[in-house]
C-alpha cells in the first residue's frame, strides 16, 4: 500500500510540538536524520451539536496529496471539503453546511487523503471509525481565519528514498534513528531556552512520534 502511495508523497511518519517549532529546529532535523520535514498542521473542532470530530489541515500542502473525490476544494474562507466516508455515513453531500465553533461552513467537495487511507484518529486506534472522525480541508486563508485555540503543529517527514514495505527491519531501525535525532534536538533546544529565557515555556510538552513502521499499515 505505502509504495503504491508514493506518487501522493504519503509521509513516513510525523510528530508533534506544542508551539510552532523554529526554522533551526527543522533544518537540524532535517540535516541529522536526513530526512525531509514538511509543515502539515492541522486544528480539531467538534462538529456542532455533536460529538463528532473533524480534523482540519490546509488545502496547501507539498505530502500527503489529497485526492478530490467529488466537486471541489474550497477556495473561499467558509468552505470545507470532507472526507468521502464521513460524508457518506453522516448524510453530508457537496452544497451542505456544516457548523465548527458557530461558524458555518458549506461543504464543496469530497476527499481522501493518503495518509488516513482508514480513519484512525490515532496510530494507536484499533478500529477506524469514519463516523465520529473525519479530516477535512479548507483554503489557506480559511485555516488561518479560522483561528482554531486547538491548533496541533504537526510536522511530517519522509525518507529520501522509498522504503520497501516488507522489509520490518530497516523501517524500523530508520525511524527509531530519527526518534532519537528528534528527542535529542529538541532536549538540546529546550536547554539552550531554559539556559536564555529562564522560566520561558519548552518547545515541545507533550510531543507524539510516529514512526515509519506503525504507518506502513495506512
Amino acid at each position: 500500500m505505502r509504495m503504491a502511495l508514493r506518487h501522493k508523497k504519503i509521509e513516513d511518519g510525523h510528530f508533534s510540538c506544542n508551539v510552532e517549532a523554529p526554522d533551526e529546529v527543522l533544518n537540524a532535523i532535517e540535516a541529522e536524520g536526513a530526512v525531509n520535514i514538511y509543515s502539515l498542521h492541522y486544528f480539531e473542532e467538534t462538529l456542532q451539536d455533536t460529538e463528532k470530530t473533524i480534523r482540519v489541515y490546509s488545502t496547501e500542502r507539498d505530502v500527503n496529496l489529497l485526492s478530490l473525490l467529488s466537486s471541489k476544494l474550497p477556495s473561499e474562507t467558509d468552505e470545507i471539503a470532507l472526507d468521502r466516508m464521513f460524508a457518506e455515513n453522516n448524510d453530508i453531500v457537496v452544497g451542505d453546511s456544516i457548523q465548527l465553533r458557530g461558524e458555518t461552513l458549506q461543504v464543496t467537495g469530497l476527499i481522501a487523503s493518503p495518509d488516513y487511507s482508514c480513519l484512525f484518529e490515532n496510530n494507536a486506534d484499533m478500529i477506524f471509525d469514519s463516523i465520529n472522525f473525519s479530516v477535512a480541508v479548507m483554503s489557506e486563508s480559511g485555516f488561518q481565519d479560522f483561528a482554531s485555540v486547538h491548533m496541533t503543529y504537526n510536522y511530517a517527514w519522509r525518507y529520501p528514498e522509498a522504503i520497501e514495505q516488507t522489509d520490518v527491519e530497516t523501517a524500523k531501525a530508520k525511524s527509531d534513528d530519527l526518534i532519537d535525532v528528534i528527542e535529542t534536538i529538541l532536549t538540546d533546544y529546550n536547554t539552550q531556552l531554559a539556559t536564555s529565557e529562564g522560566d520561558q515555556a519548552e518547545l515541545v510538552d507533550d510531543y507524539r512520534l510516529s514512526a515509519a513502521l506503525s504507518q506502513s499499515s495506512d
